[in-house]
Parts: C-alpha cells; structure tokens; sequence
C-alpha cells in the first residue's frame, strides 16, 4: 500500500473509536483500510489493539513528575502503574488486583496497599502533573487536563457500574480531593438468610466468576461485558475478561455492532441500523437502556464519599520537598491532593431485624395488651376444655356405682331424738390460730 506519513497517521486515529465505540470517519472507508493494514501486521493473533493501546497509551513517568506519600517524596514508579480501566490504559496508585480480569481462582488476587495513618492533605498523595497539551492526538475530553477516578482497591475501576467516583482536574490548577467513606458491615447471622430476601451478596458468593472477590461494580461489569459477547461476538481489549470465556478482542470490524450496542446502553437511536455483520435481531429482546443483570449490592462495602475544591496555578516556582527540586510551572502543569480529611468513617451495621423468639415474644405482648390474653391463659382455656370433654366423655359411658340401701327407721329416730345433731356448735376457744 502506497500511504504518505501523512495519511497513515490520519488512519490511526481511527484506533481511539475501539475507546468510545465511535463509527463516525472523515471518508468513508478509512476504517475498512485501516483494519485491513492491522490484520496485514497482527494475521491470526487479534491482539493488535491491546498492543497499540500500550504502545501508544499513558506513559506514567512523562505525565506524573513528583510524588509524594504520606509527607515523603517516593520514586512515582514505586507507587504508581499503568494499568487498564474502563477509560484505557491509566496510571493507577494501590490497584490491589494482580490481574484485570475476573477469574475464579482465589489465590494471588490481593496485592499489598499502602494505607494513610495521618488525615489530612500533606499527609495523602500529592502528585505533579504535566498534561502534555502537545501530544493530544485522540481527546477523549473537552478540556486539558486530566480525569481522577475513586474506588474501592479490588473493584475493576468503571464509574457506570457506579462503584467508582469521577473528579476533572484542569491544568493549570492545583486540585484538593478530600475523600471520606461509609463502612456497611453485615452480622454473621445475615449470611445464613436467603440472598433474594437479604438482598445482598457476599464477598465469598458465586466464586465461580469472581474468585470469592464479589462486588455490585464487578458484577454489573461482568454483566455487561457477557452481553458484548453474545452480541457481538468479542470483548473490548480494555474490558475484563470474564471467566470462563475465550473470545477474541475486539477489533474494527466489530464496531458497529459495539456502538449499536452502546447506543442501547443509554437509550439513544444507533446510527446505522443492523447490517451483515451481525443477525439483524440480535437487539430486539433487550428493553431500551437496560441490562438483564442478576446483581445485589455488597453485603460488607466500603462506599467512598468525594469533596473536592480547586484554585489556579499561581507562575510561581513550586516548592516539593522543602523548598528541594523546586520547579517552574507552565500551563500545562497541574497539582492534586488526594487524602483523607477526616481520621473517623461512619460505620452502618447491616442485622436481623427479627428473631424467631422476639417475633413471638412481641406477638405474646401485643395479644396481651389489646385482648388479656397470655401463654399461660392459653394453656388454662387448653386445660379447662379438654376438662370438660373428658368428663362429659365420662358422663356418656357411665360408671357403675354400689349404693348400700337407706335405712329410713334410723334417719327418722336420730332426727326426732337430737334435730342439731347435724349441726354442732363449735366453741371459738377449741381454734387455734391468731386473726
């Protein structure tokens, strides 16, 4: 193919659509050509976009300058990785997962963290920034700067899935990140009840797909990545890789099927309709912007909460360290603060509501209060009725008694002889007792 610099470089722009799922191209064509150039490279592999994304993404030591932890100045490649997102390739501080994908192997999952012991902003991660106006080829945003993103360590960072918190830092600002948190914390006792009537899910449930790693962010990624797969046939390089599925990355080829798909995300009209490269209905059961996902909320969650607060980026000369490696900044130059502001979370303890005892114990008192009634007055009306049945059961059978004959010659002689024989008087001295 005979192409200029020029025009090649035209053409690979085309590779940040595989970022937004974009089909939008200056001529029509450059999309189709450029895909047929990648597969005259890559062949057979389909791992050419996942290599240029490193190749051409984030390189953390040209956008990140100075570091500093806990009040002391660190080497930025210590603390810092570049790793993928759901944004592409970022540079990432205490990512605790070895690897991007959802396996469900538990072993090797966590990776060491660094944890803040003091609060307060020159005790958190401090980091200049260069933006790099220059080198903007693909701009994701409408600004130079840079997007900061919160979340728990373990989850995949994706703010859609909700488990993440984005914050916009423009250049030529000095940005304070203040980050507080909730702990949800759930008894014991929570765990023996049915998921469907908890509503919620452990971290050690269906470890089949998240390894005993489970989260409502990772789910919901999970969920939505599977469905790219049934529709589309691929998974985005940057997305990760569900268990159990062996599909290719996707490519080109299969981004109009990935932004019909997008635009039923978010409720909008896809530009194209259906066309050869995937079933015509492939979209019809799915409702308008939404995902068929069985996903419950972390029974044991720590939500993080962001406050921010920003001001510009006075042409001063820049003290780090004490007044050491000072440094000039340009335009381009922006300063951010991320820490705890306060030493103290507020925790929420998730329980039963009921026992089975208190449950009766408070049906007892309510029936007692409002109709007299008690365990005990239960086991008397019990008593008294089976009672009763037994001696009418008595009464109906019949017992046979002997009765000896009266003798009316003698009752007459003792009632004509004494009439108070049958009534003595007792005298009050013969009892004992005191009143």
């Amino acid at each position: 193919m005979n192409l200029t610099q020029t025009r090649l470089l035209e053409l690979v722009k085309y590779v940040g659509h595989l970022y937004t799922f974009s089909i939008q191209e200056d001529r029509p064509g450059d999309i189709d050509l450029l895909e047929k150039i990648l597969k005259t490279f890559d062949g057979k592999n389909r791992r050419l976009p996942s290599v240029l994304a490193e190749s051409l993404g984030v390189q953390c030591e040209r956008y990140v300058l100075r570091c500093r932890w806990g009040g002391i100045v660190r080497i930025c490649s210590d603390i810092l990785e570049p790793r993928f997102t759901s944004d592409g390739q970022c540079c990432t501080f205490n990512y605790a997962r070895w690897k991007d994908h959802f396996s469900s192997a538990t072993e090797n999952f966590i990776a060491p963290v660094l944890k803040s012991e003091i609060a307060g902003w020159d005790f958190g991660l401090s980091l200049l920034l260069d933006a790099r106006a220059e080198d903007y080829f693909y701009q994701l945003l409408p600004m130079v700067g840079f997007k900061v993103v919160v979340y728990a360590s373990t989850d995949f960072p994706d703010p859609p899935s909700g488990g993440a918190k984005e914050v916009l830092v423009e250049a030529g600002t000095e940005s304070y990140i203040n980050i507080g948190a909730y702990v949800f914390d759930s008894k014991q006792d929570v765990e023996k009840i049915d998921a469907s009537k908890r509503v919620c899910r452990f971290k050690n449930e269906l470890k089949s797909r998240f390894g005993g790693r489970y989260s409502f962010s990772d789910c919901i990624m999970d969920c939505r990545v599977r469905d790219i797969v049934q529709k589309c046939d691929c998974i985005p390089f940057f997305n990760p890789r569900p268990s159990g599925l062996g599909k290719s990355q996707c490519s080109l080829e299969q981004l109009k099927c990935l932004n019909h798909f997008q635009s039923r995300w978010w409720g909008m009209s896809p530009i194209f309709e259906a066309d050869a490269s995937y079933p015509p209905d492939a979209f019809k059961e799915i409702p308008e912007g939404h995902l068929d996902c069985d996903c419950k909320p972390t029974c044991d969650n720590i939500d993080y909460t962001v406050s921010t607060g920003f001001g510009n980026l006075e042409n001063k000369i820049i003290s780090w360290d004490k007044a050491r490696n000072a440094l000039t900044p340009n335009p381009n130059h922006a300063v951010l603060h991320v820490y705890f502001g306060s030493p103290v979370v507020m925790k929420l303890e998730h329980d039963v509501q009921y026992y089975w005892y208190e449950l009766m114990s408070n049906y007892g008192a309510l029936c007692s209060i409002f109709l007299g009634l008690s365990l005990m007055s239960a086991i008397e009306v019990i008593y008294k009725f089976s009672r009763r049945l037994w001696r009418k059961s008595k009464k109906i059978e019949g017992i046979p008694v002997k009765v000896r004959p009266v003798n009316e010659k003698l009752i007459s002689f003792i009632s004509e002889k004494d009439p108070q024989i049958f009534c003595p008087q007792i005298d009050t001295r013969e009892i004992g007792g005191a009143f």
